[in-house]
């Protein structure tokens, strides 16, 4: 895997853990005070995702002298499309386990929502992450024709739309405004998340003069996420829009925690310990682990009630114990999975394609 920075591979870790802690928590946040807040705490986790997503196409064509509008959407939609489409079709068939006679009794109907499911992301609730990274590539070539031209005003242009947006989002949960009943749902549109794109590509543009600025500050950067954070849970609990992640206080945690991430993952980008190791491959599969982690935490739910203690799950106090079962299982998945070819099909990566840092002489900063 050439071409990488490994503290960005360490905050896309993260960021995947986080989102299966979003998801785990869900249930509990109204019985927990815990709950609640872990699942606040870990709302830049979306954001994270599409800033990296951002960061990593600009670095990877800084040397490039052409770009290909063609060679470009035809290596990068396949690589989520494909697995997109497969995903939607297994949770269909997943939920639909109980009544196999809805699918087989009816393809073409079974074939027809797949379709609009694939079209609307509502095959299940995380999968609108996907159709969002879909739309960010197909207008990539234009974003970034403007934004090589004027990455400043982009980045202030994209701020402005997708403030605009998440406010209307935010006002309108709690029934201010009236939010734009549109036929793929509003908050899965590009112009609500763009500025996160930008952001990353932004960073990747300007790396070196940011970390001059940043890199070392871990009390300063810390501490201004910490404030961000306490913000956006007075702002939730006020508002009571706990179920949303798209409003302007999220939008500045995200930033802020994006900043203090990166500052603590480039300290440690060297390290050789197991934990290192560790996120290497949650970096890896990140994607697969994504697709995944929300059948595996279901299937850990519903099998313990077949196997007779499924109440156990019922107690907040089980919740840390359900997330270390669902990454645990997810990523023993994408572990297993990447020793197949089936893997490149679901948003894997196959272990011929792993990197391998520890047998690379490398120094903080060099790309691998």
């Amino acid at each position: 895997m050439q071409n990488r920075l490994r503290e960005v591979d360490f905050i896309r870790a993260f960021a995947a853990l986080s989102v299966v802690a979003i998801h785990v928590t869900g249930s509990y946040i109204y019985s927990s005070s815990g709950a609640f807040l872990w699942n606040l705490t870990m709302r830049y986790a979306v954001p994270l995702f599409i800033i990296l997503s951002g960061f990593v196409l600009f670095q990877s064509e800084k040397n490039k002298k052409s770009f290909s509008c063609v060679t470009f959407w035809s290596k990068r939609l396949k690589k989520i499309l494909i697995p997109y489409v497969l995903w939607n079709m297994i949770y269909m068939i997943y939920f639909s386990r109980h009544d196999m006679v809805k699918i087989t009794g009816n393809i073409s109907g079974f074939l027809k929502d797949l379709g609009i499911n694939s079209l609307t992301g509502k095959g299940t609730y995380h999968l609108y992450f996907m159709l969002i990274v879909l739309q960010l590539y197909l207008f990539y070539p234009l974003i970034r024709l403007a934004a090589r031209k004027y990455m400043k005003t982009t980045l202030l242009v994209s701020f402005g739309i997708t403030l605009y947006c998440q406010t209307i989002i935010y006002l309108g949960v709690q029934n201010k405004v009236a939010i734009p009943q549109t036929y793929i749902p509003f908050f899965m549109l590009l112009p609500v998340w763009v500025f996160f794109f930008v952001f990353g590509m932004y960073f990747s543009s300007n790396i070196e003069s940011l970390k001059e600025k940043f890199v070392g500050k871990y009390i300063i950067t810390g501490a201004l996420w910490a404030i961000s954070l306490m913000i956006l849970i007075i702002d939730t609990k006020l508002t009571k829009t706990q179920e949303i992640s798209m409003k302007p206080s999220v939008i500045v945690y995200s930033i802020l925690s994006f900043v203090f991430f990166y500052c603590v993952a480039y300290k440690f980008a060297n390290t050789r310990n197991p934990i290192g190791r560790l996120l290497d491959f949650l970096s890896e599969q990140s994607f697969l682990i994504y697709f995944s982690h929300v059948l595996f935490l279901d299937m850990v739910v519903s099998f313990s009630y077949i196997a007779g203690f499924g109440e156990y799950w019922e107690s907040s106090r089980h919740q840390v114990s359900l997330y270390i079962a669902t990454v645990a299982v997810s990523s023993l998945f994408a572990y297993i999975m990447s020793y197949t070819p089936v893997s490149l099909l679901i948003g894997g990566v196959h272990k011929r394609h792993l990197s391998n840092f520890f047998n690379k002489k490398t120094d903080q900063n060099v790309q691998i």
